[in-house]
């Protein structure tokens, strides 16, 4: 481990790791709601000394034992946090068993001037940005594990703002079978489904094979939700990637349940709400139409729901940009053909129709705010300068009554 101020000078780490990583547990277990998630399994500790902790993507799912679809892993998590970045690294270097901190020349994509790993663990951080990105890939997120994804998550503030990757493993399933349903149609998706004119494909399904195995990606890797399968470890991994705010509401709901397996059921639910391979049939409605058998058989029952995403609430430099970016060449072109009248008639009809919406009501009133303050500010300045004058005046005075 390196120090904060060079980056050359090891420190001292506890001779007994699985002490510290305890103590560590302890203080991870005083923050709330999370208390259940902090197991850290140390308990599995061989007579050699080194510590085991269960791989978390490994799940199979078989007939026999189908409600084990719900033991969901993480195989990717990335996301920001306001902690200094070496409180980060420390952390991070606890759960990993005192892996050690290596610095880099270089920063990392995204204004980040410097960075450094752990372990597998990418942390960057930079003097134009406020904030520290940590990125864990697959192998790691493994051998953390969700306790300690969570345990790094509540010591760190951190959370996936940027991605999170959710993967199950099923024996009895192969990517093609996804791709024939949702050629077939029999899928239910967000995800857009028209036709490519000079390829014939339909668009939101790509296939790619090579020597390890097959993959069938379904949707756009440029949007908050995407799905990945794959079999290039055997069996099929099914890998639902989230970013941005659905990646956070779900991780949310990690912490929020205490319990695993609800949360590999809520994730579940998030995926079946994306895409649901249903057996649609002419003249039926599409939600009373039967689960595709080995569809039904991975859900393992669980329900179809999509987790709340909260809306943004609008600023108006968000409204400013909008409409510098989207309206302002077609209110130019109307303004020029239908005259000025027509826009005056919009901003009316516009005021009418901000009097309903209450968020938008409270930005004018924010703004009107803001100018009385500024309004304040330059009145308070006036003053300061009067003032200045009067005593300039009087000492001018003074001196020339000397």
């Amino acid at each position: 481990m390196y120090n904060q101020n060079d980056g050359t000078t090891p420190r001292a780490w506890p001779r007994n790791l699985t002490d510290q990583i305890k103590a560590d547990n302890l203080l991870a277990r005083q923050v709330p709601g999370t208390q259940l998630l902090f197991e850290m399994r140390i308990q599995s500790e061989d007579p050699s000394g080194e510590l085991h902790t269960p791989s978390n993507t490994c799940v199979t799912v078989t007939a026999t034992d189908p409600y084990a679809v719900a033991w969901a892993g993480v195989h990717w998590f990335s996301g920001t946090t306001k902690h200094d970045a070496w409180a980060v690294l420390d952390v991070i270097s606890g759960l990993l068993m005192g892996a050690p901190i290596v610095q880099h020349p270089r920063g990392a994509k995204g204004g980040y001037h410097y960075s450094a790993t752990c372990g597998g663990v990418l942390v960057a951080w930079g003097d134009i940005r406020s904030d520290v990105m940590v990125s864990i890939r697959g192998e790691v997120c493994e051998e953390l594990g969700i306790s300690g994804l969570v345990a790094l998550s509540a010591l760190t503030d951190l959370e996936p703002t940027i991605r999170l990757d959710v993967a199950w493993d099923a024996e009895a399933l192969i990517p093609e079978m996804f791709a024939e349903a949702f050629e077939a149609g029999d899928v239910v998706t967000r995800i857009q489904r028209p036709v490519n004119p000079e390829t014939g494909r339909l668009r939101g399904l790509e296939r790619h094979s090579n020597h390890e195995g097959d993959t069938v990606d379904l949707g756009s890797r440029s949007s908050e939700r995407f799905l990945r399968l794959y079999d290039r470890r055997g069996s099929c991994r099914v890998e639902l990637e989230l970013k941005k705010r659905r990646s956070v509401a779900l991780w949310r709901r990690l912490v929020a349940l205490h319990d695993e397996a609800a949360w590999g059921m809520e994730a579940l639910a998030e995926l079946r709400a994306f895409i649901d391979f249903r057996e649609r049939s002419e003249g039926v409605h599409v939600d009373r139409c039967e689960l595709l058998p080995w569809w039904a058989e991975f859900c393992a029952g669980a329900s179809r729901r999509s987790t709340v995403i909260p809306r943004k609430s609008p600023t108006l430099e968000r409204q400013e940009k909008w409409a510098r970016r989207s309206v302002a060449a077609t209110l130019a072109l109307l303004v020029a053909v239908r005259g000025q009248a027509f826009l005056d008639e919009l901003i009316v009809n516009g005021a009418a129709r901000n009097a309903s919406r209450p968020d938008r009501l409270a930005l004018i009133a924010e703004s009107r705010a803001g100018d009385e303050g500024r309004s304040a500010a330059r009145i308070t300045r006036d003053a300061w300068f009067e003032a200045a004058r009067v005593r300039s005046a009087w000492l001018l005075g003074s001196e020339a009554a000397d």
